[in-house]
């Protein structure tokens, strides 16, 4: 997952193909929100790539 001020992408089971979404947020804001949305042991999982 990249996130970038208002910027998210999401790349799917490391196979390259993914998705870009433009949020109007800050990238704190956005992981913020990400993280909100899943339980501890997901956030775990995720590759978190902040530009």
């Amino acid at each position: 997952m990249t996130i970038k001020d208002n910027y998210l992408s999401i790349i799917v089971d490391g196979n390259g193909n993914g998705y870009d979404f433009y949020p109007i947020a800050d990238k704190d804001q956005i992981k913020h929100r990400i993280i909100t949305l899943l339980d501890k042991e997901q956030v775990n999982t995720i590759c978190f790539n902040i530009v």
